[in-house]
């Protein structure tokens, strides 16, 4: 597995959507030059597992959305 190097931003980014997923909420992350829609929810998908999250995570052509799970 190669993993790309995360950024201490990309991190925090990831680490703030997913606390507000956890809290009941929905956030957009856009994606930017840097990085695409796939290479951001692999981000979040990443730090999620560390964190032992559980959130769904969505990447569409236009943003990634991190939300509260599906009950």
């Amino acid at each position: 597995m190669v993993t790309v190097a995360i950024t201490y931003e990309e991190r925090s980014v990831a680490v703030e959507a997913i606390t507000c997923a956890i809290a009941g909420n929905s956030v957009r992350i856009t994606p930017n030059r840097r990085r695409s829609p796939r290479e951001i929810g692999a981000i979040v998908e990443l730090v999620a597992d560390e964190l032992d999250a559980n959130v769904a995570i969505t990447a569409r052509p236009d943003a990634v959305e991190v939300a509260p799970p599906l009950r």
